[in-house]
């Protein structure tokens, strides 16, 4: 009996582009970094153009490399995948509109940003006005506990804070960045108890000493938590006072991030 014939490939496909995601597939369901051998074992390869891939998607930052030699998911596919989260949550370049009020009105750096196994990606950032300004950039990330956006959706989640991922040191302490960074449960657990009864979360030099920050948390149309949004700025540029006025500016504009995903 004759072969089927082969079916032939669209005109427009491009080849090379289809065997780096076979490289990329190597990485599917497996939680840990993979060597050379295992990546060419799954993505069925020659050696030779397996490894030309690899380091051609690590100098993009698509894959990255230890010092083992192994190999894992770049940051740069995370943020383009939390890109497409944030497009399916409704979160677009359109919500910037309420993101240059927030910066306009506090003279902060303003974000909204999602969290995704217990970072914080900033996915919308408009600087403020202030002559020394809080730097930030789409693609950006935070530890969710040491985060305003991060705590903001932990405190209104509805979701026990033992039951969150969060990243942690060992030994059951969360992730250090700064001296002031919250690392015990019992610690951000009372922080989660004042973020939710002041309506807002703040973050005090937790994930840069240099920096504080104001959140809130934005709903869908269902009232579940999808996102957050918080105003950044020095931390001796502002007083208790003014952080009081930020914070209303802040859940204002959550409210109308709110309402327009509701829309």
């Amino acid at each position: 009996m004759a072969a089927p014939p082969r079916r032939r490939s669209p005109y427009y496909y491009i080849g090379s582009v289809a065997k780096a995601f076979r490289i990329l597939d190597a990485f599917r369901g497996s939680r840990r970094t993979l060597s050379f051998a295992e990546i060419v074992e799954k993505g069925g390869m020659r050696k030779q153009d397996t490894h030309r891939f690899l380091l051609t998607l690590r100098d993009l930052g698509v894959v990255t490399q230890d010092p083992s030699k192994k190999f894992s998911i770049g940051r740069r596919l995370f943020e383009i995948g939390q890109q497409f989260v944030a497009a399916r949550a409704g979160i677009d370049a359109a919500a910037e509109a309420h993101l240059y009020r927030l910066s306009d009105r506090t003279g902060c750096t303003s974000q909204v940003g999602i969290l995704s196994g217990g970072l914080v990606t900033y996915v919308l950032v408009v600087p403020g006005t202030m002559p020394v300004q809080v730097v930030a950039r789409v693609g950006h990330w935070r530890y969710a506990h040491a985060s305003a956006i991060g705590k903001a959706i932990l405190a209104f989640a509805s979701k026990p804070l033992r039951e969150c991922e969060l990243h942690e040191d060992g030994g059951g302490m969360l992730k250090c960045v700064t001296e002031r960074t919250l690392v015990t449960y019992e610690h951000l657990a009372r922080d989660i108890e004042l973020t939710i009864a002041r309506g807002y979360s703040f973050s005090d030099g937790e994930s840069s000493l240099e920096v504080a920050a104001v959140g809130a948390p934005i709903y869908d149309e269902q009232q579940n938590v999808i996102a957050g949004v918080s105003a950044s700025f020095p931390r001796h540029a502002v007083s208790l006072f003014k952080v009081e006025a930020v914070a209303e500016e802040v859940t204002a504009a959550a409210r109308r991030l709110s309402a327009r995903m509701a829309s």
